[in-house]
């Protein structure tokens, strides 16, 4: 049968046009821009949807060609071409980011390497991040270098899914059948997206396939409407400018974790692209909007998209501040101008004669690229599984669910117990905790989880973005902590945490780390973990935080830390300022149940730029934070001595 009832229109012609590798310009524009921070287009990430409407506009084009002419789809040419476009650059990337983690990168930064590696390679990286809990928005442990993949999973499960999809239903339905299932099929995608949405953390919604697929089925449907005749009268072309006005517009003003996108926003512009590619394809070549599109600087920037999407963020996660000693538009330059180099090479050497079936004399024939791929991918995994052996597991992926089910430590009839409530730095610490406990006759409940505070409240970096535990650092908390204290009754709970000093979100609120407000809310937080710690009649004692050590330059320039890790400032410093502030608060409010232990002698004499101490030739604190074994081993018997944990 025939999809479109009316002889090929718009879709041919448009197909081939510059104006469409303008189109890509400014949405891989628009992703860089978001990528690098620019607080001037906070939506740019949609960038991503602009590339899936046009996708699903192209592809479905090229699909219902086949089906009115040969009444099937070749499929082996379909992804042989596939396969061609895509994978030579993505093989490549994956070959330098195995590099970095084999060569360069820090055993704690490629904890999730392996996994996202692989998922990378698969097309499932964003039903990986969904799986792990990986946020999208915001990550302490640093984000992944294939991170941005996701999206290019999103389009190949796509690939996958419709072509089979379109063929079925085109054999069994009408054209304008088929539209209303395309259509009612955009709504529920749309529908599920809002259901998914978490204002906390909506990197579920934001990654996940289904919660996605309108976005290219919307260019689908237009691929449909428009090979059945649909094109903009000659007395509206005018309007053309009008989409790309609210292009722009959108991408200066949506947020990423905002409700309007995820309720229904993504369809407005979804539909917003299709009005603009519908403009493109029924004014003359020349004319308007076509015109700046086909502008041969922003349509060859569209030529290389590919690789610059494929290239931008890892370039930016490892041309940093620490690593360059540049900052601000030097740092943005040589970023930019990485980028575009490493795209336009791999598209000219690489991209461009794969592309075109032939590598030499050589023909990448789909009988033969069935072969060569599953091979490719074997060794590639290979690679991969290889380069990552040195990773250490983060320490933020922890099961915070359950309280205990047993103490560690000493194990006679009469040991006193201690409960060390904190974060990751006791959490890491606990191994030597749990020894020197036992040497002194002591047993441990183990209250620290990484990323968490002790307070359980769900926080948040000063824009409002969670972290990737935000959730499962707050959800129970605090039913977990009085379900630990009623169970084993501890007779000193010992509070080591400075993530306390964070912006928490309340109520679809973000109270800012430092403000009134927040000073307000930490007072009552802190309080109503006092008493939760207390309720039994422990003692509780405060660890006051330490800021950390100048990180090792090697780390920084490994992207074992942060730039924020590496470049602290004042804000920094006060903030621990503050927190040591609220402790002494609580301790004044509660003499003679709460003791506050300072460790500044011991660890940061300075007050501000902490020496980065050695012990036995070890840094003390490698990351500037936790401790090395070395480190752990000289500081916990001073650390149980100032808390007062003896032997008996």
């Amino acid at each position: 049968m025939t999809l479109t009832g009316t002889r090929p229109t718009g879709v041919e012609s448009l197909r081939h046009r510059p104006a469409l590798d303008g189109v890509r310009a400014v949405a891989v524009g628009g992703v860089v821009t978001y990528h690098v921070g620019a607080l001037w287009l906070p939506g740019g990430f949609l960038g991503v949807d602009l590339f899936f409407v046009l996708s699903g506009f192209l592809i479905t084009g090229i699909l219902i060609d086949q089906i009115d002419r040969d009444g099937r789809i070749a499929f082996a040419t379909f992804f042989a071409r596939r396969a061609r476009r895509l994978l030579p650059a993505l093989y490549l990337l994956l070959i330098v980011v195995c590099a970095w983690a084999a060569f360069i990168a820090a055993p704690q930064v490629i904890g999730d390497l392996r996994g996202a590696a692989l998922a990378a390679l698969f097309y499932v990286a964003n039903w990986f991040f969904i799986i792990t809990g990986q946020s999208y928005f915001a990550d302490m442990l640093g984000p992944s270098p294939l991170e941005h993949t996701w999206s290019l999973a999103i389009e190949e499960q796509y690939y996958l899914l419709w072509p089979l999809l379109l063929l079925l239903l085109a054999r069994r339905v009408s054209p304008r059948i088929l539209g209303v299932i395309v259509i009612v099929m955009i709504v529920l995608s749309v529908l599920l997206m809002a259901v998914l949405y978490d204002e906390g953390d909506p990197s579920v919604a934001y990654f996940g396939t289904f919660a996605r697929i309108h976005e290219l089925l919307v260019g689908s449907l237009l691929a449909l409407a428009v090979k059945r005749g649909l094109a903009l009268p000659r007395a509206l072309r005018w309007t053309a400018w009008i989409p790309l006005a609210l292009i722009v517009a959108m991408m200066a003003t949506v947020s990423d974790t905002g409700a309007f996108y995820y309720r229904g926003g993504s369809l407005v512009f979804s539909l917003v692209v299709a009005w603009l590619l519908l403009a493109l394809g029924s004014g003359p070549p020349g004319g308007g909007p076509t015109a700046l599109f086909s502008w041969a600087p922003i349509a060859w920037i569209g030529l290389i998209s590919y690789g610059i999407y494929l290239w931008h963020w890892p370039l930016i996660l490892w041309i940093t501040p620490a690593s360059t000693g540049l900052t601000g538009p030097s740092l943005a330059a040589l970023r930019l101008g990485a980028t575009l180099a490493i795209a336009t090479a791999s598209f000219y050497i690489l991209e461009r004669p794969i592309r075109r079936g032939r590598i030499g004399s050589f023909a990448l024939t789909p009988r033969r690229l069935a072969v060569i791929v599953p091979v490719a991918m074997a060794a590639l995994a290979t690679v991969i599984i290889a380069s990552t052996s040195r990773a250490v597991a983060p320490t933020a992926d922890l099961d915070v669910t359950s309280a205990p089910s047993e103490l560690t430590g000493a194990t006679s009839a009469d040991a006193r117990v201690v409960a060390i409530a904190g974060d990751s730095i006791p959490k890491e610490l606990m191994g030597s905790l749990t020894d020197e406990a036992a040497r002194r006759d002591w047993a441990v409940l183990p209250l620290s989880f990484g990323g968490c505070s002790v307070t359980g409240t769900f926080q948040v970096d000063d824009e409002g973005k969670a972290f990737n535990w935000s959730r499962r650092c707050s959800d129970g908390f605090a039913d977990l902590q009085e379900d630990a204290i009623t169970s084993y009754d501890p007779e000193v709970v010992v509070w080591y945490s400075n993530r306390e000093r964070f912006s928490v979100r309340i109520g679809g609120q973000t109270i800012v780390s430092g403000s009134p407000e927040h000073r307000s809310r930490l007072d009552a937080d802190l309080e109503a973990a006092y008493r939760r710690l207390t309720q039994h009649g422990a003692q509780l004692v405060i660890v006051a935080p330490v800021p950390k050590a100048p990180p090792v330059v090697g780390s920084c320039a490994a992207g074992a830390l942060s730039d924020e890790d590496c470049n602290l400032d004042d804000e920094y410093y006060a903030s621990f300022a503050q927190l040591t502030d609220a402790y002494a608060a609580l301790a004044a409010r509660h003499p003679d149940r709460v003791r506050l232990v300072r460790l500044d002698d011991l660890l940061c004499p300075g007050n501000r730029d902490c020496p980065l101490l050695e012990q036995q030739g070890e840094a003390v604190r490698p990351d500037g934070i936790h401790f090395s074994p070395e480190g752990a081993a000289w500081f916990i018997p001073l650390l149980f001595d100032r808390i007062g944990i003896e032997a008996p």
